[in-house]
């Protein structure tokens, strides 16, 4: 592994929310927190055709982050955290992955090089575009987004902590006061834009 190649655990929990609530929790928490300003985030999806790494709970992506880091991801959903593996790309090597489909030498193309992957069959699938704000406690990372996809925009909060359990009580915690509470089903961003639903 190179200084650009890094490899963690997440642990997330996330919800839906409407866009009242979405503008009440960010009304709420930018005037009681007071954080740095919006994050912009433009994803670029990539699959087979027939979506295999998708229906494999794969994901991989470009990631710009308001315009100055370029991003390389390759997440695997697991039961209890996903394993994320990254790598920092240049500006050069974002620009011909995007229009080439060349892969960079990384942790994230040996993972697909040892998961079978065909590299062939990958293709850009789709982009969403993220508005988000993270506002940082001591345990947790607390994370409102508005999210823009195929014509589309929709609101979700989550919150990164150490374990899943840490992070959906402290999602109930945060949200309680807005009537909203985590439940099982929430469909990711990624399988959003994908599907477009």
């Amino acid at each position: 592994m190179t200084k650009s190649d890094y490899i963690n655990m997440e642990y997330e929990a996330r919800v839906m929310v409407s866009k009242e609530q979405y503008n009440a929790i960010l009304s709420y928490y930018s005037k009681s927190r007071k954080p740095k300003s919006f994050i912009i985030n433009e994803n670029t999806y990539f699959d087979y055709e027939d979506l295999y790494l998708t229906e494999h709970h794969m994901v991989l992506r470009t990631r710009l982050i308001s315009d100055s880091k370029y991003e390389l991801t390759l997440k695997i959903k697991g039961e209890n955290g996903d394993i994320e593996l990254n790598y920092n790309l240049k500006i050069e090597e974002y620009e011909n992955l995007i229009h080439n489909m060349v892969i960079p030498n990384s942790v994230v193309l040996d993972k697909l090089k040892e998961l079978n992957i065909d590299l062939n069959k990958l293709k850009l699938i789709t982009t969403l575009k993220t508005d988000r704000l993270e506002i940082e406690y001591s345990k947790f990372l607390l994370v409102i987004d508005k999210n823009y996809y195929r014509g589309r925009v929709d609101y979700n909060i989550e919150v990164e902590s150490y374990s899943k359990t840490a992070a959906k009580r402290y999602l109930n915690e945060k949200l309680e006061r807005f009537g909203v509470q985590y439940k099982n089903g929430y469909i990711s961003k990624s399988r959003r834009a994908i599907y477009n639903l």
